[in-house]
């Protein structure tokens, strides 16, 4: 059975606690998140899909999403991320689809290169939402100057 848990809209700012382990879709979108530590998601290794976007999110630690090496949909479309830590993705070796539009970062600083060179690599997974489908659209990634990341 898919165990799926919807917190969409609920004004959360951190995940909540007694998510069930065996939860295989999260949906967080339209929360409060500006950050996530490095436990965010601790025992959520059965996570597939995970949606974050719409929300506020400024900063997440390096290994935040290391216990997620099942996931195959990350959503980050409408969020205020700046950077991303080095690393942040390389064990998300399942990966399918990333969104990252609508995000406000900053290619003045060399820490966008990370993200600049994982797009290049992994550019046929950097996708955006059309309808209830996923289009790729690597180059929709922008910084905060209009330029592609």
């Amino acid at each position: 059975t898919k165990k799926e848990v919807n917190c969409q809209s609920k004004d959360l700012k951190s995940v909540p606690s007694g998510i069930p382990a065996d939860t295989k879709s999260l949906d967080l979108k339209y929360n409060a998140f500006t950050q996530l530590p490095s436990n965010a998601f601790q025992g959520l290794t059965k996570l597939t899909f995970l949606n974050l976007e719409y929300n506020q999110l400024q900063a997440l630690a390096a290994d935040v999403f290391h216990p997620l090496t099942e996931l195959k949909t990350l959503g980050f479309t409408n969020n205020r991320l700046s950077s991303l830590p080095l690393g942040v993705f390389d064990r998300l070796g399942k990966l399918q689809t990333i969104t990252l539009y609508s995000n406000q970062f900053d290619c003045s600083n060399c820490t966008i290169l990370y993200l600049s060179d994982w797009i290049g690599q992994n550019a046929n997974k950097v996708k955006r939402a059309a309808g209830s489908d996923y289009i790729n659209d690597p180059d929709g990634v922008t910084c905060s100057d209009g330029k592609v990341v």
